[in-house]
């Protein structure tokens, strides 16, 4: 047991010197044992700071409960020298079918702007082993793997220049109700936490069984979660480097290149992906992953779910497209800036010839430089790598009305130059969105 407790408190140096060289220190207390807990060691380490008891009302409890926390919390503060601030969630009052999510979400949105009111640089919360341990068995009921598994964080950015820190994770519920009993300060029972409808209770009721007679399943739990988050950050580096290797944009992958990655390594590059570009996967389950992963195994293409954005697999690339995203932009990945500049064999092109440029239409066919035999453009396209939701907005260069270029791909025959032929210079200058064919754009040609 000895190694989990000093692989837990790995962490604790750092918190304490940034806990002793704080100058305001908020504590997210709700008037029980472990923020009372919480509370009262922040002044043994912090014993020249400004200390504030943050409690948040949820509004899902009765009037007369809050009223009893509050007391408990202005005890406490009493005895820890600190001051007492309370926050009231608005829209929260006696709305029962609140999710536990949402009001932790609430919660934390409410303790930073209490820390940000009063210069708070960090939030110490009481969370210890115990919650630890309850962490990995609903994440094990949820079906979740190693990234569900790993441990909360010791520390964590909640906000710009806000910082939460977790002390207390190497110890358990007994070794801060010490500290209670220590200082002989008042307590407050949520009666809620004897609600088996809410899961944390009922798992929580389940460890307190399993428990009874010693603390050893919530000290393997809490290890186990410490493995788990080390073989993640292991799996975590190979994902980055596999997908360095196969990046082509920020946005896009090059997916012929993670074809042989194994399954459970391409699911964790593809969620890497999709966070670098979206910035969050919320909602990105992991059968949305999984149908990504198969697909890129299998060679096949196709929009996919992921999350808040999409997948799109076309012509050997994987792109992701965020909820924000208008549609596919209106030059291909070679254009810079017009005018465009596309150099077709002379000979080719007669004196008279009317050039035009125009996007693709269904049933287009050209015949691509170094061939004899037409081909249909959507084809071509995607044997180039055009993405599919990019293929209708590629510009095409036409001499009397024959696809002679795609624009920034390749050009066509007869109109490639081979060898010292002599080419014909042309320059389209769009007139209104860039790529984007008009009526009135310049296309101008000279012999070079």
């Amino acid at each position: 047991m000895r190694t989990t407790r000093s692989r837990a408190s790995s962490a604790c140096p750092p918190i304490d010197a940034l806990l002793s060289s704080a100058d305001v220190i908020a504590v997210a207390t709700s008037g029980g044992s472990d923020s009372a807990a919480a509370l009262l060691r922040v002044r043994e380490l912090a014993p020249h700071a400004k200390i504030y008891a943050c409690y948040v009302d949820h509004g899902v409890r009765s009037k007369r409960a809050i009223e009893r926390d509050i007391a408990a919390v202005c005890a406490q503060a009493r005895v820890a020298a600190a001051r007492v601030l309370v926050a009231r969630l608005r829209g929260a009052r006696g709305n029962t079918r609140l999710s536990e999510a949402f009001l932790r979400r609430a919660r934390y949105i409410a303790l930073r702007e209490m820390a940000r009111q009063k210069g708070a640089g960090v939030i110490v919360t009481g969370h210890h082993a115990g919650d630890i341990a309850e962490w990995v068995l609903l994440a094990l009921l949820r079906g979740c793997g190693l990234d569900g598994l790993s441990p909360m964080a010791a520390m964590r950015p909640l906000a710009n220049g806000v910082t939460l820190v977790r002390p207390f994770l190497g110890e358990t519920r007994e070794q801060l109700a010490a500290v209670v009993e220590r200082y002989d300060v008042p307590i407050s029972t949520d009666e809620t936490n004897a609600d088996v409808r809410y899961r944390r209770n009922l798992v929580r009721a389940f460890l307190a069984r399993w428990t009874a007679q010693g603390q050893g399943a919530v000290r393997a739990l809490a290890r186990s979660a410490t493995l788990a988050g080390e073989e993640r950050a292991l799996l975590d580096a190979a994902a980055t480097t596999a997908a360095d290797r196969a990046r082509i944009a920020k946005d896009t992958l090059d997916a012929r290149a993670l074809r042989d990655v194994p399954i459970p390594l391409l699911r964790r590059i593809v969620r890497s992906a999709v966070r670098t570009v979206t910035g969050s996967t919320k909602d990105f389950t992991f059968a949305q992953c999984e149908a990504i992963a198969t697909a890129i195994r299998d060679r096949r293409g196709g929009e996919f779910q992921a999350g808040n954005a999409s997948v799109l697999l076309s012509a050997g690339q994987m792109r992701i497209k965020s909820a924000d995203h208008k549609g596919p932009p209106h030059k291909s990945a070679d254009h810079k800036r017009p005018p465009y500049i596309v150099n077709l064999r002379a000979a080719a092109v007669p004196q008279a010839a009317r050039l035009s440029v125009r996007l693709p239409r269904s049933g287009d066919t050209c015949t691509p430089s170094g061939r004899r035999h037409a081909i249909s453009l959507a084809r071509f396209l995607a044997k180039q790598g055009v993405p599919r939701d990019r293929r209708s907005s590629v510009p095409l260069l036409c001499v009397d009305g024959r696809i002679a270029a795609v624009i920034g791909v390749r050009v066509m025959e007869p109109y490639a130059i081979h060898g010292a032929e002599q080419a014909l210079r042309v320059a389209w200058q769009p007139t209104s969105i860039p790529t984007r064919p008009s009526p009135t754009d310049s296309i101008t040609m000279e012999r070079i």
